[in-house]
């Protein structure tokens, strides 16, 4: 899969003035009025990288459905009808898989526009020192991201880590090993928060959000000191749980003390939560995507066996699979935020971080 995936990175990776395969001209420049040569061009570009995140393929549907379908939470919905999802719920994804392909190209996308954005900010002359910095710190939490994201789905993968000038140059992309791209990913995040100052908003990278996903990227390189020491240098910075679970997913978007990153959406620039998740047809759900009985199960008290947890009543309509679906995202319009990391996942990093240190007492108390 993934050498036929590298056959069309060229044209991934090559996305200026490309429109197909055989397009080739011209990939090793940009248009005048698109350079970054300026403090105008260095801000649309960044707001262009972070739009990146918002594309079909990535946190858009595909990389969290299939990511559901892989593991134990969610089944094909009856009357079901994309093959790329079946794939992922049988667990058989092929060199075909168009879901799989686009998560593939939405990702390289993202990260093509955060090294144009390394490579020229810092030749922008009307940017003061503090702006380029932001922007450069911002364009590293990205690029850490991205790849993060890619090492997780798809173990060896190229790294690259500037444009390429040619097709030929791309064409000649190899893969590299995942303790490579780790130590890349861990790099980023580092000098993105060197490089930030900023606190907010929740849908820009700042300090807070690269030490938050350098926690996560510790615990999975089972790195127990590191995810613990990075989990209580976020807490320290004064995030806390929301006190009604429902607020995480307002269709405004709202901010709230518990969010530490969030791709931002809008009824303009949607998402397709919704319609993949829920199966009443008469609001215009699509239904792919069922919870399954052990997802639905993981909510019960484990003493009593009663479901009665708010985060099902909220996520899940029904308790019996395969008549469940979800409602996580209740609004046809598609504008709720999507969390890539929040502080109740902070807190369990912490949990699991102390138990791997047989620190029980205090995982516990996490949870």
């Amino acid at each position: 899969m993934l050498t036929r995936f590298t056959c069309a990175l060229g044209a991934v990776l090559a996305l200026n003035g490309c429109h197909s395969l055989l397009d080739t001209n011209p990939i090793d420049e940009i248009p005048e009025t698109e350079a970054i040569i300026s403090a105008t061009g260095a801000r649309a570009a960044l707001n262009g990288a972070y739009n990146s995140l918002q594309g079909s393929g990535y946190y858009y549907d595909d990389f969290y459905l299939l990511q559901d379908l892989s593991a134990d939470n969610a089944t094909r919905a009856d009357g079901a009808t994309s093959s790329s999802y079946a794939d992922a719920d049988r667990n058989q994804l092929l060199s075909d898989n168009g879901a799989v392909l686009s998560i593939w190209a939405a990702i390289y996308s993202g990260i093509h526009r955060t090294n144009l954005l390394l490579r020229d900010v810092p030749s922008v002359p009307d940017l003061s020192a503090g702006e380029r910095d932001q922007i450069l710190g911002e364009a590293h939490f990205l690029r850490g991201l991205h790849y993060f994201n890619l090492v997780r789905l798809f173990g060896d993968v190229p790294l690259r880590l500037s444009p390429p000038t040619s097709v030929e140059e791309a064409s000649q992309i190899a893969r590299s090993p995942v303790a490579d791209v780790y130590t890349q990913i861990i790099d980023d995040f580092q000098q993105a928060k060197t490089l930030m100052s900023n606190t907010s908003p929740t849908n820009r990278g700042t300090p807070g959000a690269a030490t938050a996903l350098l926690s996560k990227v510790y615990l999975y390189q089972q790195d127990w000191a590191n995810a613990l020491a990075k989990a209580d240098e976020v807490i320290a910075l004064g995030y806390s749980l929301v006190p009604t679970f429902g607020d995480l997913f307002d269709p405004e978007g709202i901010d709230t003390p518990e969010d530490i990153f969030k791709v931002q959406f809008t009824d303009v620039d949607y998402q397709l939560m919704y319609l993949w998740i829920t199966c009443d047809g008469d609001e215009g759900g699509g239904c792919e995507l069922a919870p399954t009985q052990d997802m639905i199960d993981a909510f019960a008290d484990p003493f009593d066996g009663v479901n009665t947890d708010v985060r099902l009543t909220w996520s899940i309509n029904g308790t019996t699979a395969p008549a469940a679906w979800g409602t996580k995202y209740p609004t046809t319009a598609g504008s709720e935020d999507l969390h890539v990391i929040r502080f109740a996942e902070v807190l369990l990093i912490k949990a699991e971080a102390s138990a791997r240190l047989n620190d029980l007492a205090t995982a516990v108390s996490m949870i």
